[in-house]
Formats: C-alpha cells, structure tokens, sequence
C-alpha cells in the first residue's frame, strides 16, 4: 500500500484557500445538475502551458464514466457496476489562446448543451447523462459541427480508440470533515477489479480530493489541490492524509454543508484529426475518465 501525505505551506494554504482556483480563459466550473462533485472535468489534466500561455491542443473532448462506490462483489465484471455518463469539450483558435465557439457538438447522438463563460462557449452533458455505454467496448462517437473558425469532425476511427482506463474507488474515509479544528481527514482509495481475467487500460493519471462549499461567487465547491496524486498507476491502493495542522478547512473559505470526495482516473488520447472540410489536420486530445465520489459532512 502506497501512502502520500498532503502537506501545505503557509503560502500555499494562503494562496489555495482564500482564491478559488484559475483556469485560463475558457474553464469554468460545470453546471452539472443533482450531482455534489462539480469538480472540472479537465482538472489537473495537462491541457495548459503556462510558460508559453497557450493550450497544448486545439481542441480537448472528455468523457467521463461516472460509477457507483462499492466494493467489488464475487465474480462481478466492470458492467455490473452501475454508472452514467456525461461530457464536456472545449476548442480553440489557431494561436491556442483563446476559445472558439462551433456550432453543435454530439456524443453518441446526444447533444451538448452549450455553455457561457464570460464571452467564451464550452459543451456539456449538464442536464442529461448517458447510459448503454459498455466498459469493456464503449464506442464513443463524437461528431463536432464547426462554425467559421472550428474545425468539422464526424469520423468513427477515433471510436474503436477511445478506452475507458481501469478505476479505483473510495474505500475508507471519514464521512466528517472539521471546520476550523485540528483533526485529520483521512482517505484510502482501491482498485475495483483485482483478480484475474481481462482489465481496462492502465491509467495515465490517479487523482483524489476532498470538496467543500465554497463562499467564492464563482465557484460552488472549493476546489483543494488533489490529496492524492499518481502518475505512474501501479498500486491495489492509495492512502491520503490533510493534516489538521495545516489548517486547510479554515472557515474564511470552507462553508458547512455537504461536500464530497472524489477519485478519477484518467485516459489520455492524443489525435491527430482531419477537418472535413478542408483537410487541414489539427491535435486534438480525447480523454476518457473513470470517478467515484463519496459525500462529505463539513461540519
């Protein structure tokens, strides 16, 4: 078992908990409805260089695979967990600077809602989700619609690429987190599916946090840096651990209520794509996702 320790600096407890975190132009918290994790789906995906100020693709298009948080049971396979799924994608001018809007995104004939951040547009699956999604063969279609400055897409070779990696659930944490006082808040994250037999891709990216309420207007959750952080995916387990003398619920940031803790584990696909159009190719980044999510007491 593989134990990571979350420790935070004065500046970084300054800096994490009194602002809300900054994406660039274009990220927003999603609107998702009837859900407590309004986590960003890019969140801590490398999508952005900040060094050079700019994305590092021209378009970003994630699904994510919402499953149910319990053990595994017997002999169970990945399709008898149950799960929903929902979307979200973002496209950019040629500079890689600024968001460009297009005219209709679809995810396996279903719709993204067109979504507002200030003057710029993202796509989500806020108010549906989608289901007959298997695991193992997810076959997820996109099909992109362009306007004057975006790239048209509806090609069906990306589908039989496009894997949902292997995911972890929360196995043991505390269901109350303590506002203002000194007691720690702990978390174990596990591997679903141990045993023999077929298994999903290895995940590029591990990552699990603790979410508050938030007083920031902008935000409905604190969005804290991940408690837990894997790269190279490789252990049954992860422990996490906020320490309480880091004081990371302070009460000038953290409101009462229900909260949630998440694990999300991610696939990146890195696409070459052909506007149908044009020809013109442009990079794009797929990304397929698995996240458990727990609710969380803060008190």
């Amino acid at each position: 078992m593989r134990k990571l320790l979350i420790q935070f600096s004065a500046l970084t407890f300054f800096l994490s908990m009194l602002s809300q975190p900054v994406f660039p132009q274009g990220f927003a918290q999603p609107e998702r409805y009837n859900v407590i994790n309004r986590l960003n789906l890019f969140a801590d995906i490398p999508v952005y260089d900040y060094n050079a100020a700019k994305y590092n693709y021209d378009a970003i298009l994630v699904f994510m695979r919402t499953v149910e948080n319990r053990k595994k049971n017997g002999a169970e396979e990945y399709d008898n967990l149950s799960y929903k799924c929902y979307a979200e994608a973002r496209f950019f001018k040629s500079d890689r600077k600024t968001v460009v809007p297009v005219d209709s995104v679809t995810v396996n004939g279903l719709k993204l809602n067109e979504m507002n951040f200030g003057a710029s547009k993202y796509y989500l699956t806020s108010d549906k989700y989608l289901s007959n999604i298997p695991a193992l063969s997810p076959n997820v279609k996109w099909k992109v619609y362009g306007g004057a400055d975006a790239v048209s897409f509806g090609s069906d070779t990306t589908a039989s690429l496009l894997k949902f990696p292997d995911f972890y659930i929360i196995e043991s944490y505390s269901p109350d987190a303590h506002i203002g006082q000194n007691i720690d808040w702990p978390m174990t994250i596990a591997k679903w599916k141990t045993d023999a037999g077929f298994a999903l891709p290895k995940p590029d990216l591990l990552r699990g946090w603790i979410l508050s309420l938030s007083n920031a207007p902008s935000a409905p959750l604190a969005n804290f840096q991940p408690m837990i952080k894997a790269d190279n995916v490789t252990e049954a387990s992860y422990n996490g651990l906020i320490e309480s003398r880091y004081n990371i619920f302070d009460p000038r940031s953290v409101l009462p209520g229900q909260g949630c803790a998440v694990v999300r584990t991610y696939k990146l696909y890195p696409l070459q794509v052909t506007d149908s159009r044009t020809g013109a190719k442009y990079d794009w980044l797929f990304v397929m996702g698995v996240e458990a999510e727990v609710p969380v007491m803060f008190q």
